[in-house]
């Protein structure tokens, strides 16, 4: 292999380890903002 083949191959696979801990990383998120989101909705309701 020509070593731009491997930079190229060394890119792509930390291209796709960087998108899917972003994802990750939103996914959590999502799960810890939406408990918050309940719990102030109901403080809500109960006033």
């Amino acid at each position: 292999m020509m070593p731009h083949e491997v930079n190229a191959i060394i890119a792509k696979i930390v291209f796709v380890l960087s998108a899917a801990t972003v994802i990750m990383m939103a996914k959590v998120r999502a799960e810890e903002i939406k408990p918050v989101q309940n719990i102030t909705i109901s403080q809500e309701i109960t006033k």
